[in-house]
């Protein structure tokens, strides 16, 4: 979602130290949304991954960014995403902006982020797990490398087609409210609120089209209803429905 086709270049990745049973180190160094980023990445058995990095900038703006992906059942991982640390205060505008911005639609930006590779991964797995060889010389790559090896050698777990769920249409598998936004509190609580503003616009809509043939107002009024309960619509759908295209991303 960051990184745009002008973004690409090499991402050169090396491993820090040996593989061990608590996992493994790597630095990498990449490009996104026109800078350039280096920082060391973790794998810490056995599910979380925490990148920590700093843009090449005047003011060195760091990233941090972890994620616990927790297995619940064969085929299906609960996915924590921590962005920052609790005590870090906002310090450019956009990360100010963000700051104030309700969970709900904080939730719907990182559901999307995950939604960028999820098909790929599901289709992949399927693959890695039906036996399929693959080549993988790239330094982008040595940290998925380490990891297949990893698995093998510190754990007995054994994935095949037979303990994965079945093939998942994109209906199913960008299901956004069965997924998530029927158990997530935060995103209940913005439907209601959806719901609620919207029969305010409906009403506030009413009162303005009686009176826009008199009143420039009641014409500013009707425009603006019209245009928030446009976006209303669109909110509700990605609180419903994911999804993805990439040929958009550019």
């Amino acid at each position: 979602m960051q990184g745009k086709r002008t973004d690409a270049i090499p991402i050169n990745m090396t491993m820090v130290g040996e593989t061990t049973e608590k996992g493994f180190q790597f630095e990498y160094a990449d490009r996104t949304m026109g800078m350039t980023r280096r920082g060391i990445g973790q794998f810490r058995a056995p599910y979380l991954v925490n990148y920590n990095a700093t843009f090449d900038t005047p003011d060195a703006r760091p990233f941090l960014l972890s994620a616990l992906c927790i297995p619940t059942q064969p085929g299906w991982s609960r996915v924590i995403v921590l962005t920052k640390r609790s005590d870090e205060k906002p310090k450019t505008l956009l990360a100010k902006i963000f700051s104030i911005l309700p969970p709900f639609l904080m939730h719907q930006l990182s559901n999307r982020f995950l939604d960028s590779d999820l098909a790929f991964l599901h289709y992949q797995e399927r693959n890695a797990a039906s036996g399929h060889k693959y080549y993988i010389p790239s330094p982008a790559d040595r940290c998925i490398a380490a990891y297949r090896k990893w698995i093998p050698t510190y754990t007995n777990n054994v994935v095949s087609p037979d303990t994965l769920p079945p093939e998942m249409t994109p209906s199913v598998l960008f299901d956004r409210y069965t997924q998530h936004t029927s158990h997530c509190r935060h995103c209940q609580d913005g439907l209601k609120g959806i719901k609620k503003w919207r029969r305010t616009c409906y009403g506030i809509l009413t009162l303005s089209v009686l009176g826009i043939r008199k009143f420039w107002m009641a014409r500013l009024s009707t425009l603006l209803c019209l245009s928030m309960l446009r976006v209303f619509s669109k909110l509700e759908k990605t609180m419903k429905v994911g999804g993805f295209k990439h040929y958009e991303n550019h």
